[in-house]
């Protein structure tokens, strides 16, 4: 009698020698089977009943999971900002430091003992003409008492002569009219025409000494007068160490220290200045001093702790080429009523050579160098950003003039186009003002 087959295998597991691996190869197939009704004939939770089974390696279905999915295009992130017109401006970019453009250090002219007019200190403001100090020099006292005493003696000898004139005059029309008569002799007339040029002679010689005379009290009080020393603009009186290029010492003296002591021409006793108007100097190179032109526009920007910006304009321009900087100086005059700049201060001028008043300008770094052309990136209204080629007008520091290219109103990728090319899908965002700049702004705002 034959024993009833496994349902799952068909075998009939004694019908073998190897009875008990049949028994066991049906076990497993049994397991197998019932795995297979579970998890395959079964649908899993909130598939549906026509859920469709993953793919395995084969792409057939597995836990009914679909593993092929559509790759997605990925969207680059891009700041923009609209393109307008407005007034741009070239410039030529140089630093220098702030000076007082009236500053002056006092000095004799003359050698002498001084005395100050008043005990003068550190910021002291005097008016023009005030008198600061004065020379004593014995020399020159004596040198104006003896032209006054000149003078006065030569203009006393000028009435004599001067009626020995007269009275050579008189001799000689008397003489004249006895000529004619036959009364005197031709040479007695001429005696008395010689008496006449002699007494001219004498009065022109009187004059002349007394020009002489007036001349050199002129000369000795000159010299009397440089004596005094006198404020030569309103101003505030500091240390001489104060006024110098490069201090050769950091001890600073009273100002009246000479008092009573002798001093030499041209010996610095103290400094004034002004600081109503300050001057930058800078040095302009050879290739771009031709651009430079007295009353030119000058943006400033000075490096203090907040910055401050203003405005100067060129005030002289050197016509010789500086030996150390083989640059040319140029001085820029700034107002400075409001006392906001000190004397020493550094500071960036931007010399303006050119500028436009309707210009479409764009930051310079967003111009990319590609395939030996310049170009930039826009964005059109799909959002799709096309690549454009530029060409550039006048520049400055940030900005750079576009002459072909775009147009007004198109939207200027300014962040995030590094990597792009032409027809990539973007996202773009407005670049928030704060760090946007338009052409038309101060340099400072555009730093």
């Amino acid at each position: 009698m034959r024993l009833p087959v496994c349902f799952t295998c068909g075998a009939a597991p004694l019908d073998t020698a190897f009875g008990l691996l049949g028994a066991r190869r049906c076990a497993i197939t049994a397991l197998l089977a019932a795995l297979v009704w579970l998890c395959g004939g079964c649908a899993l939770p909130g598939s549906g009943v026509g859920a469709t089974a993953p793919a395995d390696a084969t792409g057939e279905s597995l836990l009914g999971v679909d593993k092929q999915k559509k790759p997605r295009d990925y969207i680059v992130p891009v700041f923009v900002i609209d393109l307008v017109r407005g007034p741009m401006e070239a410039y030529l970019s140089t630093v220098g430091n702030l000076y007082p453009v009236s500053q002056q250090v006092i000095a004799p002219e003359i050698s002498g003992v001084i005395a100050f007019a008043s005990a003068w200190k550190e910021g002291d403001f005097v008016a023009a003409g005030t008198l600061l100090a004065e020379l004593d020099n014995e020399e020159i006292s004596f040198a104006v008492r003896d032209a006054k005493l000149k003078l006065s003696a030569d203009e006393s000898q000028l009435g004599p002569a001067l009626a020995k004139l007269d009275k050579a005059k008189s001799d000689l029309d008397f003489f004249k009219r006895q000529y004619e008569r036959g009364a005197v002799s031709k040479d007695e007339l001429e005696r008395r025409e010689l008496a006449v040029i002699d007494a001219e002679s004498a009065v022109t010689a009187a004059r002349n000494a007394i020009a002489a005379a007036k001349s050199a009290l002129e000369k000795a009080e000159l010299r009397a007068k440089k004596s005094k020393l006198f404020a030569p603009f309103d101003g505030q009186l500091v240390n001489k160490e104060f006024l110098a290029t490069q201090r050769t010492s950091q001890e600073v003296e009273p100002l009246t220290r000479k008092e009573g002591q002798l001093v030499q021409p041209g010996e610095a006793l103290f400094g004034i200045f002004n600081d109503k108007i300050m001057r930058v100097e800078v040095d302009v190179s050879g290739k771009d001093i031709g651009k430079v032109r007295p009353g030119q526009r000058a943006l400033v920007h000075v490096y203090a702790q907040d910055g401050i910006d203003t405005v100067g304009r060129v005030a002289d321009i050197s016509t010789s080429v500086d030996p150390t900087s083989r640059a040319f100086k140029v001085q820029v005059h700034v107002d400075n009523s409001e006392r906001r700049l000190s004397r020493g201060m550094f500071a960036r001028c931007d010399l303006v050579v050119e500028e436009r008043a309707d210009a479409l300008a764009i930051p310079r770094e967003v111009t990319q160098m590609r395939n030996n052309r310049l170009v930039v990136f826009v964005v059109d209204d799909d959002g799709i950003a096309r690549e454009r080629a530029v060409e550039l007008g006048i520049e400055n520091r940030t900005h750079a003039e576009v002459t072909s290219g775009l147009l007004e109103g198109e939207r200027l990728i300014v962040r995030g186009a590094e990597t792009l090319k032409d027809g990539t899908p973007v996202k773009a965002s407005k670049l928030d003002e704060t760090l946007s700049s338009q052409p038309g702004q101060t340099v400072s705002q555009r730093s």
